[in-house]
């Protein structure tokens, strides 16, 4: 045996089915033994040593990544930040990302859809606030634009949110404006919030200026 080369001396499955790796009672890592294609006793080159360490980091990433996705749902990019958070570095990350995404674990069009139809219903926002919730979140634009096309008119959650929102007299200028500010907050357009507020009746114009 080379300088550079050493032996597997141990190898021992964790509870969670994956084995850890030690070469000359070092430990390289933990890898899925479905992948791992040494014994104990193999002499591995410098080479083939490295190889096992990014099999290692490699499965560290995929088993951070889908522990964070049985938790919560996310985008192709808002893995790469959650696993980033976690320590790994950035290449594995993306690899990580696009190994899940590949295989329909993540699929950015259905979470921009189902998480602007869950902004737009159970939250009240509007289209501008959900386009800028979406882009935090790691959708691309393109998808994001997509899902805000598929969604009900805006008139629809403002329709909603009035019933339970506090309205005094909009005749008066105050009320008004704090009605105003509430809805443009929650990302409404100006003339949907207009129409919202005059309710079909003959207000003036000047009543909703922003």
């Amino acid at each position: 045996m080379s300088g550079t080369e050493r032996a597997v001396t141990r190898l021992k499955f964790t509870r969670s089915g994956s084995v850890v790796v030690e070469v000359d009672g070092e430990v390289l890592g933990e890898v899925d033994p479905v992948d791992f294609r040494h014994s104990r006793g193999d002499i591995l080159t410098a080479d083939e040593i490295e190889a096992v360490r990014l099999l290692a980091r490699r499965f560290d990433a995929r088993m951070k990544a889908a522990r964070s996705l049985a938790v919560q749902n996310c985008t192709e990019r808002g893995l790469v930040t959650r696993l980033r958070k976690k320590g790994v570095d950035p290449e594995t990350a993306g690899e990580t990302a696009r190994y899940y995404a590949g295989r329909g674990y993540i699929d950015d069009a259905e979470f921009a859809k189902s998480k602007a139809i869950e902004l737009h219903s159970r939250k009240n926002y509007g289209r501008r606030r959900i386009g800028a919730e979406l882009s935090r979140l790691g959708v691309p634009q393109e998808i994001a634009k997509a899902a805000l096309l598929e969604l009900p008119p805006d008139s629809e959650a403002i329709a909603r949110a009035l019933p339970r929102r506090r309205m005094g007299d909009l005749s008066d200028r105050k009320e008004r404006a704090r009605q105003w500010r509430y809805f443009s907050a929650q990302g409404f357009l100006a003339e949907d919030i207009r129409a919202a507020l005059a309710g079909g009746d003959d207000f003036e114009e000047e009543y909703f200026d922003d």
